[in-house]
């Protein structure tokens, strides 16, 4: 398992999904619609500003490599994160962003400062709640056709913004829930693959929803995150965030 398959997906594990690259400034009413559903059916503004930092821990599974990896994610408002992947004494792999400056560090790459788009993503991973983030930042948004996605109904719309790549994001259309995001990742700084995430198995934790599963793939990788341990408002200390 490459690590710098790893890399963006530490950028990618929250639920944050803010989109890219300039265009014209139009959003379709009912895109704005589906993302407030979302956003109520996720607990709420209300809810969601009591807030103030989640940690979460669990494991992710590379089924075809048969490997397992402690995961530890803690993110912090307003626009912090940090995120460590392990797997024994083989490899490690951190990630952070402290609401100006990304850094990652691996066993193979060692320590490194993100610029470009790998930063614009990091800064998208400290979001606690990725649809009000959007809501912010969004610049265009189209209503597309609705799908079917493993047996249930979608709302599907593609959003940008003025950061990165466009996403295409998938709503159940019975629970208003995100579903899954279709979007180009950065490898590394100057690579992109396509990657799609699908969260799953949301657990009401503090009168919100959080997922508890999330499956990944990116390029060739498969990969499946279980997140066993979620805590909200938990005091955080600013130094995890700060480049090592």
């Amino acid at each position: 398992m490459k690590s710098k398959y790893l890399i963006p997906l530490v950028a990618l594990l929250s639920s944050g999904f803010l989109t890219a690259k300039d265009g014209a400034k139009t959003i379709d009413p009912k895109v704005t619609a589906v993302l407030e559903k979302s956003i109520e059916a996720l607990g709420g503004r209300d809810a969601m500003k009591k807030i103030k930092s989640r940690v979460a821990k669990g494991r992710m599974e590379m089924p075809a490599q048969k490997m397992t990896m402690d995961l530890d994610m803690t993110i912090a408002a307003p626009g912090k994160v940090y995120t460590k992947m392990k797997m024994g004494e083989l490899m490690t792999v951190e990630q952070a962003y402290d609401g100006k400056s990304a850094w990652a560090k691996d066993s193979i790459q060692g320590l490194r400062e993100l610029k470009g788009l790998e930063l614009a993503q990091a800064k998208e991973s400290a979001a606690l709640f990725g649809e009000l983030q959007v809501l912010k930042e969004m610049v265009s948004g189209e209503m597309l056709p609705d799908e079917e996605v493993n047996g249930k109904k979608m709302k599907v719309i593609k959003i940008t913004t003025k950061v990165e790549e466009p996403k295409t994001l998938y709503f159940d259309a019975e629970t208003n829930l995100l579903a899954q995001i279709k979007t180009s990742a950065a490898v590394g700084p100057g690579g992109k693959m396509e990657m799609a995430m699908s969260p799953s198995q949301y657990k009401e934790l503090d009168g919100v929803k959080v997922p508890m599963l999330v499956t990944l793939s990116v390029g060739p990788q498969k990969m499946v995150m279980r997140f066993t341990d979620v805590h909200h408002n938990k005091d955080v200390d600013d130094a995890l965030f700060t480049l090592k």
